[in-house]
């Protein structure tokens, strides 16, 4: 399955990512770890068909914006910084690869 690039503007800046799947299926927000980008779930998005895979680029990785300077990189600064990303009211389960899997978790 190829994944496709996406964009979400926050308070922050541009946030993007990889997506894969069909609109209508389960979302699950896929969050990679820490020096990592979403292309990171490009290998598990063949797998999951079934689902609506969301592969976000946190802060100042891949291609989205960066945390303003002074800022922290911490699970809690990315919890915080990514909160305004909603896809249209559906609260995501979520996924994560270490450092990802702990900003889920905050």
């Amino acid at each position: 399955m190829v994944m496709r690039e996406f964009s979400v503007d926050i308070p922050l800046g541009r946030i993007t990512g990889l997506r894969a799947g069909a609109e209508g299926t389960p979302k699950v927000l896929a969050l990679h770890g820490w020096l990592d980008n979403a292309a990171s779930f490009v290998p598990l998005a063949a797998q999951l068909a079934d689902i609506d895979l969301v592969a976000p680029d946190l802060p100042g990785h891949g291609h989205s914006a960066h945390l303003p300077a002074g800022a922290d990189y911490s699970f809690r600064s990315m919890t915080c910084s990514t909160s305004p990303m909603h896809w249209a009211g559906n609260v995501l389960p979520c996924s994560g690869i270490p450092w990802g899997q702990e900003s889920a978790a905050w």
